[in-house]
């Protein structure tokens, strides 16, 4: 999606006020600490059903956002089914889909432009969108926090320096640097 004609769309919407503001929001406990970066951007082109998942199983005590950007209307059948709760321990999802099927969840339905933000672990799926010819275009953002990367070992320091090099990037084209955490300035 971040294309020859748009080629610097990810840093557009990671700088993006609403975005920055919500990551500030979410992710600093203690201004200068907790900092979260972007760990992925994808753009989903959604027909198929997408199966109940837990996107990244972490230990707890530092938010890991799932941002979701819906780009067209997800609304009745195909919307997101979400199961509160679900995103406090690791969930066995063939035993959950074999007891429940696809009545767990909580339909989630959303408008193009509205943002929903939710915990990595929390248990999510969709099923088929009605018309297979139109696919639902979700833009996600996954941001992870830098404090948790240290105390698990699941990335490399110079995995985590080169993300913190991208941040400055972020910061940049925001054109205001104020908006974020004084510990990336």
């Amino acid at each position: 999606f971040a294309d020859h004609k748009h080629p610097d769309l990810v840093l557009d919407v990671l700088a993006s006020p609403a975005l920055t503001e919500l990551s500030r929001t979410l992710c600093v406990k203690d201004e200068g600490t907790d900092l979260c970066v972007p760990f992925a951007v994808d753009l989903l082109f959604k027909r198929e059903p997408i199966l109940w998942h837990q996107g990244a199983v972490h230990p707890g005590g530092y938010p890991y956002l799932n941002i979701a950007i819906y780009l067209d209307d997800s609304e009745g059948k195909g919307s997101a089914k979400y199961v509160p709760g679900s995103h406090k321990t690791q969930v066995d999802i063939c035993s959950h889909e074999a007891k429940h099927g696809w009545l767990a969840g909580v339909e989630v339905p959303a408008k193009a432009g509205d943002v929903i933000v939710s915990d990595m672990m929390i248990v999510h799926g969709s099923e088929s969108v009605p018309d297979p010819k139109k696919a639902r275009r979700i833009l996600y953002v996954e941001m992870r926090p830098t404090q948790g990367w240290l105390e698990s070992n699941t990335q490399s320091m110079e995995w985590l320096h080169f993300q913190e090099k991208f941040m400055g990037l972020v910061i940049r084209r925001s054109g205001d640097p104020a908006r974020f955490s004084s510990a990336w300035q």
